[in-house]
């Protein structure tokens, strides 16, 4: 009776962890189908982002956010389904830590000319981002009074990069940006963007939001909702006087070989360029499995670590795409600074 009832005990919470490890793997089996489904809007050269995918399940191999791009392989073909990870903005992945959260690698990629593909919370399969359509560099915004400002045409929500807003009197020290959209109430991890600091001259002052960053835009427009424009409140007693919103960030300007790049040699002595107006300068890797940015210092040779090298080597050779895709990236505050230089790759041997 004793030995009965043990067996009885140990089946149920057996067969519990049991169907929990199914549904992963039929999770799984979900994702690696909806992959194969998205690659025709794949190259080598723009890959396959993933911005999110299946909870990580103890157990199942594939749910690891630095190893989503494995279920894009295809065994017996000469390369995978171009594909990188980008679970780094929602899960901590090591080397990686300080972009959790930081939309900017899946932006980058997506300027660059990448489709962004993301899993819908409710298990159904994947969402896709499509690139952003042609649109011009500056967009007009219909001032509404009291720090309020509409897009005349509502827009998919990532299509604008910075906005940036001259006061005239004293200067902020602290700028908020709410997004509006047709759905009320948004919570402020989506809609609110908080900037430090503004960029004084004379009389007037500038004030950089770099949208980029953060989640909300990004996260919005994988549900395809639209961006109808912004609500903005300052502390002082300035005034606006002017509201520029950009499509796309200042470039960087980097010298690099014309033609294919290939092997470490080509960012060996690379110089970092100087974004100007007091911001940093980082180089961003992405390779199949995060993106690691390198600390640099501006007008002097980058210096990757080599295991950072080390690292991105074995992944590429995982993937069987050999790819590593990098730019620089301003680091600023809202005084301004916000630029990319144009996304690159090469195969690292």
């Amino acid at each position: 009776i004793l030995a009965i009832g043990s067996l009885c005990a140990l089946a149920v919470p057996t067969w519990t962890a049991l169907d929990r490890y199914d549904a992963a793997w039929a999770d799984m089996r979900a994702a690696a189908d909806g992959l194969a489904a998205l690659g025709e809007s794949a190259r080598v050269d723009q890959p396959l982002v993933l911005t999110a995918m299946p909870p990580n399940a103890p157990g199942v191999p594939p749910c690891n956010p630095n190893a989503w791009f494995a279920l894009a392989e295809r065994p017996q073909q000469h390369a995978d389904l171009p594909t990188v990870s980008a679970g780094f903005v929602t899960v901590a992945v090591p080397g990686a830590e300080s972009l959790l959260g930081d939309a900017s690698a899946p932006r980058a990629m997506l300027r660059h000319g990448s489709t962004l593909a993301g899993w819908e919370p409710a298990g159904r399969g994947f969402r896709r981002t499509a690139p952003l359509p042609p649109l011009p560099d500056r967009l007009a915004l219909v001032d509404e009074g009291e720090g309020r400002f509409r897009v005349e045409e509502p827009l998919r929500a990532d299509a604008i990069e910075v906005l940036r807003v001259t006061f005239e009197g004293a200067a902020p020290s602290r700028t908020t940006c709410r997004l509006r959209t047709p759905v009320k109430d948004l919570p402020d991890s989506l809609a609110v963007v908080v900037v430090e600091g503004a960029a004084v001259d004379g009389a007037s002052a500038t004030v950089e939001i770099d949208l980029t960053h953060a989640m909300g835009p990004l996260s919005l427009a994988t549900f395809d909702l639209p961006i109808q424009g912004f609500e903005l409140a300052w502390d002082g007693g300035a005034a606006i006087v002017a509201i520029d919103a950009r499509t796309k960030l200042d470039e960087l300007a980097v010298e690099l070989p014309v033609g294919e790049l290939r092997g470490w040699g080509v960012l060996d002595g690379l110089t970092a360029p100087d974004p100007g107006r007091g911001a940093g300068v980082r180089l961003m890797l992405q390779g199949p499995h995060a993106a690691i940015p390198v600390p640099c210092e501006a007008g002097t040779p980058v210096a990757i670590p080599a295991a950072t090298r080390a690292e991105f080597d074995a992944f590429a050779r995982i993937s069987r795409n050999r790819r590593i895709w990098f730019w620089f990236e301003a680091i600023g505050t809202g005084a301004g600074g916000a630029a990319r230089s144009a996304v690159r790759s090469f195969a690292p041997r």
